[in-house]
């Protein structure tokens, strides 16, 4: 919801950020790819427990996703299949980090929240699966506390502010695992109303 409300409200700012990057000659593809390659580094640097530089490196990457779209717009270039390897790279990027940062506790033996880590990442891909397999099939599947926008601001928050405080990531990657099974149940429960209207 925030991610779409957020496009909403930056309209104005997305299509200069189209018009510039156009002009630079990249294209919607080139950014979703290099997207995809800075969320690889950043997870790399998880992995090694440089936190800080991973979430800056993130941060970075989720404005790029922010901008394939606006640059697609401006160079009318959006199509399905834009949007489609849009939402597949975002897949990916998710795996990179969810794998980065699960690399990183079992390194360290911490069993507790490398538990945490996969449950986290598996919230996330059901929450995404859940909405595609919903709208393929007619349903509304637009709900939900914790959708990919909220769990990277709440992900980055806390690698960012970890140098502050180590317990920050962990509390993070808590409310991110617990969030996102209250998002997959939420999904689960608004789907299958719409269902029983049906019978």
């Amino acid at each position: 919801m925030l991610d779409a409300r957020a496009r909403e409200a930056l309209e104005g700012f997305s299509n200069w950020t189209g018009r510039t990057l156009s002009r630079l000659g990249l294209t919607a593809n080139m950014i979703t790819a290099f997207g995809v390659v800075l969320s690889g580094v950043a997870a790399w640097r998880m992995a090694e427990g440089a936190f800080l530089a991973g979430g800056l490196i993130m941060t970075a990457g989720g404005c790029l996703d922010f901008c394939d779209g606006a640059v697609a717009r401006v160079r009318g270039t959006a199509s399905r299949f834009g949007a489609f390897l849009d939402s597949v790279t975002d897949r990916f990027s998710d795996a990179f980090v969810f794998s980065g940062l699960g690399w990183y506790y079992f390194r360290k033996s911490d069993e507790w929240l490398f538990a945490i880590v996969l449950a986290g990442y598996g919230a996330a891909v059901l929450t995404s699966y859940i909405r595609a397999k919903a709208e393929s099939l007619g349903y509304d599947c637009k709900v939900g506390l914790l959708e990919r926008a909220e769990r990277l601001i709440v992900i980055n928050a806390g690698l960012i502010l970890s140098t502050f405080a180590s317990s920050l990531i962990e509390i993070a990657l808590l409310i991110v695992a617990v969030l996102g099974i209250v998002t997959v149940v939420q999904r689960l429960v608004y789907v299958s109303r719409q269902g029983r209207t049906e019978s």
